[in-house]
């Protein structure tokens, strides 16, 4: 008799351990990534292009209106990566106010003209990444897309910037059409991208000390560097806009 009792109480303090937890996970805070906020719009789209098709997140922040001063923003992320692994690189700069894509690449690579074709259809099909000029755009790429975007850089002079993590070798005879467009971040340790390829592309591109940064840890995926690499991403951006704020504040 004492073992069934306990085994009842067990029981019983199992499936109220589960029903607390349960009601803890339905009154957390929305989050999106590592950003919690309840104030971001995401809607998801389709791009078909000939054969291929792209599947398209959009991101904004309710706390701004739009068109504004801001150029859309196209994240673009490794070929391997699915959402929602690159949420909360949009929810980090939509909100900042930019209007922000991601792009769902399929598992096979696509060419730097074929990006440059997707870009150019989000430009004319999605007015929300249209800044008051109608044009500019920003792109943040990762792994094997950065390559292609800085290539497509080199061609689009709407695409304003380009922030690249983790990519492999550009061609040199780019360099000239991009000077002072191109920001690179890396870590060190990297052992599918290896460090060379970093620093012989900040040579071939020319990149100013304030453009590039190499982290000594966080692999290829930049494991618990994001933060750092974000923040030196938008400070960059910012700086290059050269944006003006001013100060809020609530007076008592």
């Amino acid at each position: 008799m004492i073992v069934v009792f306990w085994i009842a109480v067990c029981t019983i303090l199992a499936l109220i351990a589960i029903f607390v937890a349960a009601i803890v996970r339905m009154k957390r805070t929305p989050r999106w990534g590592v950003v919690p906020t309840s104030n971001l719009n995401h809607d998801v789209c389709n791009l078909v292009a000939n054969d291929h098709s792209m599947k398209v997140h959009l991101y904004s922040s309710r706390d701004f209106s739009y068109p504004n001063q801001l150029p859309g923003l196209i994240v673009l992320p490794g070929s391997t990566s699915t959402y929602p692994e690159y949420e909360h690189w949009c929810a980090h700069f939509a909100l900042q106010g930019f209007p922000t894509a991601c792009m769902e690449k399929p598992q096979d690579s696509f060419s730097s003209e074929q990006l440059a074709h997707f870009i150019k259809l989000l430009q004319q099909d999605l007015d929300i990444l249209a800044d008051d000029t109608g044009k500019n755009l920003i792109l943040v790429a990762f792994g094997n897309a950065v390559v292609p975007a800085i290539h497509v850089t080199a061609k689009e002079e709407t695409i304003l910037l380009t922030c690249g993590f983790g990519g492999m070798d550009v061609k040199e005879d780019i360099a000239e059409d991009v000077v002072g467009r191109i920001i690179l971040a890396h870590c060190a340790d990297d052992n599918i991208a290896p460090v060379d390829f970093f620093k012989k592309n900040c040579d071939i591109l020319k990149l100013e000390d304030d453009d590039q940064l190499l982290l000594e840890l966080g692999g290829h995926g930049g494991l618990s560097q994001e933060a750092v690499i974000a923040g030196f991403f938008s400070i960059r951006i910012h700086q290059k806009l050269d944006l003006e704020y001013q100060q809020m504040s609530k007076r008592s």
